[in-house]
């Protein structure tokens, strides 16, 4: 099951979930249509640009910052049957994220941390913490995973949304944030 989220012309604004089905074959002028896996509760690829326009915007009003974390976990084929399963990493993301923080998947072993009022520094440090807890995890586990984490902020690696996730899915798998 999936919950449906319109997203507002201005891909600025985010609206409340849609309390009824909606149709595309009915209604074929709508809005972008957001989908949120109910089972992962994690938001999907087209919210992230979305959200991230709307951080900054807040970011650039009262003068703070905002980083994006992408993080990049893939396992081997056939080492997908340990304990680094997609639903772990989730479940780490959220218990080291604070709850103002957006989590979204942006491709099947990758995902976004929207991180508001958060540094390039603080977002590196949190990089560093991740990365080192999944490789200690399958090193422990015997498993094998490559993780890559790529680092941007506002205003430090771009002033829009494009510009930030196009300099943290650059960094993604280069040098130390």
């Amino acid at each position: 099951m999936v919950s449906i989220y319109r997203l507002g012309k201005d891909r600025g604004t985010l609206m409340i979930p849609a309390t009824r089905r909606i149709s595309a074959d009915s209604d074929e002028d709508l809005e972008l249509l957001v989908i949120v896996d109910n089972r992962t509760e994690v938001q999907s690829q087209e919210l992230i640009a979305a959200s991230l326009a709307q951080e900054i915007a807040r970011a650039r009003r009262y003068q703070h910052f905002v980083s994006l974390l992408v993080v990049s976990v893939r396992i081997p084929d056939g080492d997908g049957d340990g304990l680094l399963t997609p639903e772990y990493l989730l479940e780490f993301l959220r218990s080291n994220s604070r709850s103002v923080d957006i989590i979204a998947q942006h491709t099947s072993d990758t995902y976004a941390l929207i991180l508001p009022e958060t540094s390039s520094e603080e977002a590196a440090c949190l990089s560093k913490r991740l990365r080192d807890h999944i490789e200690c995890l399958t090193r422990r586990e015997n498993e094998s995973a490559e993780v890559s984490v790529g680092v941007a902020s506002y205003p430090s690696d771009g002033h829009t949304e494009a510009d930030v996730i196009g300099s943290a899915l650059g960094r993604l798998g280069g040098p130390e944030a």
